[in-house]
């Protein structure tokens, strides 16, 4: 009856954001923060009934995940996502990489969810108790919280963790590619910082370090976008990671602003995909000559991507790495700094691609940016470049 409801509404994605409105009465920054981003994602798409339905359930999951401090309701809901996400994943049931996709995500998923299960488990036997309040006063298991911090860090996709993620950004639609690159991994994020408080973790730090080793060197050789986006994003969990590893309020609130410019940048480069059309490096080929405004505003997006300052990315990083120094973790910051050179090589080669390179043989032909779109590249670029010019709005947010 609901899918009947549904299938006559002409705008379904209204659907979800009714559901944004009712759950989301909630003081919790991240909640809201989940509750923009699914709003500007669903601006810019058109979701049929059954996916409507997918996201709106996964909605309800994360917000369950947020805000419980019961460890079982935590792994239920957790269980409750990640069920969604499987089908989210293989949703085009015509395409082999979309199956492929979900069936390795599927199995992957599988693998954390038991590690999860297995922490909390171990947990239990030792307090008797669920409630993750009353559970910080009795931490005496260390290798309880291990396993839940790795299961965590299969389900956002870092490293050694991350075999998963290029394939599925492959092989899922657009649509769903941006809503498992942004919404899941801030709620897992929220439940890494709840468990992760008080003293450096060493876990997501060298997690954290090699998924921006990994996330450089992974997209080097890459000629389909969507795979080298993965690679990217794997780097940009790397700095969350260590943001995170600090265990203070000052790599919180620094994980938190990267966080919310990289969900910024990265709705604004995959809504560009989505609107072109496009699969491979090379059909961005001539690009800014092609349309010198949408050429100009990935250009500047890339370059924010990539770190160069003066702009936002650059920023991000910057206050990253001062959490860490904070904690005079100087070797580090030199060997995060030198990889981050290397992951700029591949940014720059996108800008090479769309500035320098001979179009004439492109067959792709550009059509119209849809109206949607239009405001979600003009806003996030907007932000991203008034960051440049008045970069005090962090600092503000940072002290």
């Amino acid at each position: 009856m609901l899918y009947n409801i549904l299938d006559g509404f002409r705008y379904k994605e209204y659907f979800i954001l009714l559901l944004l409105l009712l759950f989301y009465v909630s003081s919790n920054f991240l909640i809201w923060f989940i509750s923009i981003s699914c709003v500007l994602i669903l601006y810019v798409s058109k979701l049929d009934s059954e996916t409507s339905i997918l996201f709106a359930i996964s909605i309800i999951g994360l917000t369950i995940l947020i805000q419980t401090n019961n460890l079982l309701e935590f792994y239920i809901s957790l269980e409750i996502v990640s069920l969604i996400f499987y089908v989210l994943a293989a949703r085009d049931r015509k395409s082999v990489k979309s199956t492929e996709s979900g069936l390795k995500y599927f199995i992957l998923g599988s693998l954390s969810s038991g590690l999860i299960l297995l922490g909390i488990t171990l947990v239990y036997a030792q307090t008797g108790i669920i409630d993750l309040i009353l559970i910080f006063d009795q931490i005496e298991f260390e290798l309880s919280w291990v396993l839940v911090k790795i299961g965590l860090l299969f389900k956002l996709g870092s490293a050694p963790f991350h075999i998963w993620i290029p394939d599925i950004y492959e092989g899922s639609p657009i649509i769903v590619t941006i809503f498992l690159a942004i919404v899941p991994k801030i709620a897992y994020i929220s439940i890494l910082m709840r468990i992760s408080f008080g003293g450096i973790d060493f876990i997501l730090l060298m997690s954290g370090v090699l998924s921006i080793v990994v996330g450089a060197i992974g997209a080097l050789n890459q000629s389909k976008i969507k795979r080298l986006l993965g690679y990217s994003a794997i780097g940009h969990m790397g700095f969350i990671l260590l943001g995170l590893s600090t265990g203070t309020f000052l790599g919180f609130k620094s994980l938190v602003i990267y966080l919310i410019i990289y969900v910024l940048m990265i709705l604004n480069s995959f809504t560009l995909i989505k609107e072109l059309e496009i699969s491979f490096i090379i059909e961005l080929r001539g690009l800014s000559r092609r349309n010198r405004v949408i050429g100009l505003t990935q250009g500047a997006i890339l370059m924010s991507i990539a770190g160069i300052p003066p702009l936002a990315g650059f920023y991000s990083k910057y206050i990253i790495l001062c959490s860490i120094l904070d904690l005079e973790m100087l070797f580090t910051s030199l060997f995060v700094i030198l990889w981050s050179v290397v992951s700029v090589y591949y940014y720059l080669s996108l800008i090479r691609w769309m500035y320098f390179e001979d179009f004439s043989e492109v067959s792709i032909v550009l059509t119209p940016i849809s109206f949607n779109s239009s405001i979600i590249l003009g806003l996030t670029t907007y932000v991203v470049l008034s960051i440049m010019i008045y970069p005090e709005i962090l600092h503000v947010a940072y002290n």
